[in-house]
């Protein structure tokens, strides 16, 4: 049984290796990994933590198995928790009380996991992230699945950092930095898919609205640019927050 084990272990991990990292999509990438992890490991939850340098915590961006919708909706500070602890330090853990890394949760969840096991996404020797798994088995997680999983979590490192730089770079491309509204480029973009429908669909409606901030080159002149800059952030904020 043991040898038929690591047979399973090794050629999993093998298949990791090899095809995780050919496709930049991210949803993939998580899929891809949750999938094989479970080929060696056993959870009811997986879930791929990726940071928010903004905010300071942690956001769900994949999660695989039971509880999907509260582990999608959680935020993990940084340093606190299980899954906290491991991406301020970089280091994996186990065996360490569930309880830590649910507060907040309901407390039929809370009584049903008995076990967590984290471990850091590293780039450039600091973590992003982390991968963390949670079960309700009572035999609790070994030194030899903290090693399957820091494993893991070393082959997934770069395939998921690689998949999130080609995301923001596509964001980037089409979005304006200051205000985060789409740019120039997506403009053109919409409009052209926008006429098309409409060439298809004669009784379409079309509409193009233009906005202008009264006085923005007086505002730049008083008080500077930074000001100015400011000033055109905050309408865009007023902006998304009242138009799709």
């Amino acid at each position: 049984r043991s040898i038929s084990e690591a047979q399973r272990e090794v050629f999993a991990l093998h298949e990791i290796a090899h095809t995780v990292g050919r496709s930049l999509d991210l949803e993939d990438t998580f899929a891809l990994i949750s999938g094989k992890l479970r080929a060696v490991m056993p959870f009811d939850t997986c879930v791929i933590h990726v940071l928010d340098e903004k905010s300071g915590s942690a956001y769900a961006a994949h999660v695989a198995g039971a509880d999907e919708d509260y582990f999608s909706s959680r935020r993990v500070p940084v340093g606190l928790g299980v899954t906290g602890w491991v991406i301020s330090n970089a280091r994996a853990m186990r065996s360490a009380s569930p309880e830590l890394d649910l507060a907040g949760a309901p407390d039929e969840l809370r009584s049903r996991v008995r076990g967590v096991i984290a471990a850091p996404l590293v780039r450039d020797g600091a973590a992003y992230g982390a991968v963390a798994l949670y079960s309700s088995d009572e035999t609790p997680y070994t030194s030899e699945h903290l090693r399957l999983l820091e494993t893991v979590a070393l082959y997934a490192s770069n395939a998921i950092s690689n998949s999130l730089t080609f995301v923001k770079t596509r964001e980037n491309a089409l979005a304006d930095p200051l205000t985060g509204l789409q740019n120039e480029r997506a403009l053109r973009l919409l409009l052209e898919q926008r006429l098309a429908e409409c060439r298809r669909r004669p009784d379409a409606p079309l509409a193009v609205l233009s906005l202008d901030i009264d006085d923005l080159g007086g505002v730049n002149g008083a008080h500077g640019h930074g000001v100015g800059d400011r000033l055109i952030a905050e309408a865009a904020g007023v902006i998304k927050a009242q138009l799709r």
